[in-house]
């Protein structure tokens, strides 16, 4: 890819935020890991053999965003970010018709961010992953490309309660040659969730697809226990709702997180007993 000037800028250090300064200036490994992910996710460099993987995936979201299908489906979060509704309404589910297509665009995650999750696993090495929220496989076919070029074997197990959905993904991990690197699991992620954590212990966690205050705090605790002694988990949707914002400011602050690092959309949690001092960090892709 072509370095723009904003390239060059972020590259050089002359457009570098404070915050992402003060990262780099930290002496443990995975703060150094950690600010070179996000140095080159700013500056939305690829090397040579990932931009094939890029184009790739970016082709296979067009093919799905294209796609026409309705499928009927229960929905068992919250609709709108003022939309507040019961525990027993979130058990039960909400039927809603969807078109495949027109619901990838709402729900995948745009490539600036999947970009951020490819980074991540590429830059840190993980190899046990885990996902709550196939949607339509986007960011789950950045996060396994990621893992097929690290060369070590690693695998990523991704959780979606709509079977429909999972058969879209599955179809473009075929196509793209990722299928090795990617499990789905069908299921409610409160259902599913104590299937596949005895099969960690994970590096890796991304949890999207439900946005709700206590439900997230919720997997967090649930996963926790289940993650390696280095791990970083990385929240979606941080600033989606009022609830969501308690939710991060909750987990940001809980103790057993080493690190913090806020990306206004995004929120990253890294656990590394090596780490002194609980530090935040604001850092935006911008």
């Amino acid at each position: 890819m072509g370095l723009t000037l904003k390239k060059i800028k972020n590259v050089l250090g002359l457009d570098v935020p404070a915050d992402l300064k003060r990262l780099q200036a930290r002496t443990e490994a995975s703060c150094k890991t950690l600010a070179g992910v996000l140095l080159k996710s700013r500056a939305q460099d690829t090397a040579l053999d990932e931009t094939p993987w890029f184009e790739r995936i970016e082709a296979r979201r067009s093919v799905v965003y294209a796609k026409t299908d309705q499928v009927r489906i229960l929905d068992f979060g919250s609709e709108r970010t003022d939309d507040s509704i019961s525990k027993g309404q979130m058990e039960a589910g909400r039927e809603k018709m969807l078109i495949v297509g027109e619901h990838a665009k709402h729900s995948s995650k745009k490539p600036k961010w999947a970009a951020v999750l490819f980074n991540l696993i590429r830059g840190f090495k993980f190899k046990s992953c885990l996902e709550l929220g196939t949607c339509m496989g986007i960011s789950a076919s950045y996060e396994s490309a990621a893992l097929k070029l690290n060369r070590q074997g690693g695998k990523l197990y991704t959780l979606d309660a709509v079977d429909a959905f999972q058969g879209v993904a599955r179809d473009g991990f075929a196509q793209m040659g990722l299928s090795e690197h990617v499990q789905t699991v069908l299921g409610r992620f409160s259902d599913a969730l104590p299937g596949v954590l005895p099969l960690g212990p994970f590096d890796y966690a991304f949890i999207d697809g439900h946005h709700d205050e206590f439900a997230t705090v919720q997997y967090f605790d649930q996963i926790h226990p289940h993650l390696t002694s280095r791990a970083l988990v990385v929240f979606d949707d941080i600033g989606w709702s009022d609830g969501m914002r308690r939710a991060w400011d909750k987990i940001r602050r809980d103790p057993r997180i080493s690190l913090t690092v806020g990306m206004g959309g995004m929120g990253l949690a890294l656990i590394d007993p090596e780490i002194e001092g609980h530090p935040h960090f604001d850092i935006g892709l911008d």
